[in-house]
């Protein structure tokens, strides 16, 4: 065995300060890069029940939407530019604690009546 290759290996250094320096910058242009890209406001709003579209709606202009659904009621309002359930006849209510939302691809689910609330806008990259 040659002891000048080990103690060379012993003593080389294998991670450099300048490469937790790119490690760093590389990081934090991935969260900027994600930031801007999944951080812009919606246009429209998709509510599907069953599976079926039944509407297509601007988020910009205040809404208020009445669907019979399975277990009984629910209510849907835009107002300020913002989605959210303002009613729901279900045991749980998950989909009405979900809040206000605003920005592509954002969704709410209420699974018991089966139906999906989706934020879309004109971007390339809506999913």
């Amino acid at each position: 065995m040659n002891l000048d290759k080990v103690k060379k290996v012993k003593n080389s250094k294998p991670i450099r300060k300048l490469d937790f320096v790119v490690i760093g910058c590389v990081v934090i242009l991935s969260f900027v890069a994600l930031f801007l890209l999944y951080n812009k406001k919606g246009n429209v709003v998709q509510v599907w029940v069953e599976g079926k579209m039944l509407y297509n709606l601007d988020i910009h202009s205040d809404t208020h939407i009445d669907i019979d659904v399975e277990l009984g009621h629910m209510s849907i309002e835009i107002k300020d530019g913002k989605l959210s359930i303002s009613h729901v006849d279900c045991p749980d209510q998950i989909c009405k604690k979900m809040g206000n939302i605003n920005k592509v691809n954002q969704s709410i689910v209420c699974a018991p009546n089966r139906v999906f609330l989706r934020v879309v806008g004109e971007s390339d990259f809506d999913f």
